[in-house]
């Protein structure tokens, strides 16, 4: 009898965080107007999630599953790093070796880059190299020749700065000393020992179940463009299910990934993005938990979503929320609580003439309709506030998000936005 009652205490708690996960994901797709996502969370190398919601390809009504495909954008860049740090492992480069011990048609400004330089973006090459064309396919060598008349930014080693151009680098180191195809050297040495059979590089081709790509634009979802050039920077295509699986190891835990702390806790992490497409992965090595989110929508942030996922396995990881403070003006608080709550026939005297007029935009994009999804306002307390500056916590019974308003000397609202 007890080891039946705690098989189903054990069944509602597994049920419940389903739920919960189901609640969390679906709030959250409703606020960013995602069409499809996936889902995948290992915990000690066991799964513990792995799911789809929504929809693949909005126009044959196909829906996402957590072997759906999506394009990672920059979230490729950790394979590029793993393969280097393969090459070094097998004694064929070290990671302080000079740039241009392997790539001497690089000009003499860059002889001080390290390859850690490069992997670690304290380059100081440009971000982006002045050859690229989404829509024009070129061998990535003369994409990469493009950069090097362009100056340094700064001394190597000195700065942090985001850079495609130092991945173009990496990938043509890969290709000359591998003596193959960068492509294909990750698909041997990083993807097939993982068995992530799901990953490759991005084509044109026929690839099973591959999400098609979308944007907004004036609140309405459509198509996003596709790319015909491949960067090695933002290559590849896979699943949630692929990601979370890749085994991260001591020696590959920095260098391709960033790296930090949330509540103390050891947090590696890289995210991605082209036309159509986001991707987040997260790693919490010291705690064994990876968590990996992709969705079909362009210029979306789902770092929140997968942080908050990550909460629901490590406790204590999302810190308390920032505490109210004193609320000098409890009817100002109210008048604003009330321009959330009546949105869809707002009244725009409270507004300026520009302000109400950009009201009236983000109704016409729909913003009525998914703060309405969110269910009922429960909560709406100040929780910072500068000279004509509020920002509240607007806690609805889906999700909590974050209001801020900018009054004018006369109390009316010049700006205002809703964030989660």
């Amino acid at each position: 009898m007890r080891v039946t009652s705690l098989l189903a205490i054990l069944t509602c708690s597994l049920i419940a965080r389903a739920d919960a996960l189901d609640d969390l994901v679906r709030a959250h797709m409703d606020w960013q107007r995602v069409p499809g996502l996936s889902v995948a969370v290992v915990k000690n190398g066991k799964a513990v999630a792995a799911r789809g919601y929504g929809l693949a390809n909005v126009e044959t009504q196909t829906p996402a599953r957590a072997e759906t495909v999506y394009k990672i954008g920059s979230l490729s860049k950790p394979f590029l790093a793993a393969a280097v740090m393969l090459l070094a492992q097998d004694g064929k480069l070290q990671l302080d070796d000079s740039v241009r011990t392997f790539l001497p048609d690089a000009p003499e400004s860059w002889n001080a880059i390290t390859l850690r330089h490069l992997l670690s973006h304290t380059s100081g090459v440009v971000r982006e190299p002045p050859g690229f064309d989404p829509y024009k396919v070129r061998p990535d060598a003369e994409v990469l020749a493009s950069a090097y008349a362009t100056p340094l930014q700064f001394a190597p080693g000195t700065k942090r700065e985001y850079s495609n151009t130092g991945y173009y680098a990496l990938a043509e180191v890969i290709r000359r000393v591998s003596k193959e195809e960068w492509s294909s050297f990750i698909a041997k040495r990083v993807f097939a020992p993982a068995g992530m059979t799901a990953t490759r590089t991005t084509t044109l081709d026929i690839v099973p179940n591959r999400a098609r790509g979308y944007e907004t634009r004036q609140g309405q979802l459509r198509n996003a463009e596709d790319w015909l050039a491949v960067r090695p920077s933002g290559a590849f295509l896979s699943t949630a299910v692929d990601l979370a699986r890749w085994p991260l190891t001591p020696a590959s835990d920095t260098l391709g990934w960033f790296v930090d702390t949330i509540e103390g806790h050891r947090h590696v992490h890289h995210d991605g993005g082209v036309p159509g497409f986001v991707a987040e992965m997260h790693r919490f090595p010291d705690d064994g938990l990876t968590v990996a989110v992709l969705a079909n929508i362009g210029n979306r942030d789902l770092s929140d979503l997968a942080l908050q996922i990550a909460g629901m396995h490590i406790p204590g990881l999302i810190g308390p929320p920032s505490p109210a403070i004193a609320d000098p003006n409890p009817r100002l608080t109210a008048r604003l609580r009330t321009v959330l709550r009546n949105l869809p026939t707002f009244d725009a005297t409270l507004f300026t003439e520009q302000a109400a007029s950009f009201v009236r935009e983000d109704l016409a994009r729909g913003i009525a309709d998914r703060i309405r999804e969110q269910g009922p306002l429960r909560d709406f307390v100040l929780i910072e506030r500068t000279d004509q500056t509020l920002r509240y916590r607007a806690t609805y019974a889906h999700m909590t998000l974050f209001a801020t308003f900018t009054l004018d000397a006369d109390g009316r609202i010049t700006a205002w936005a809703l964030t989660d």
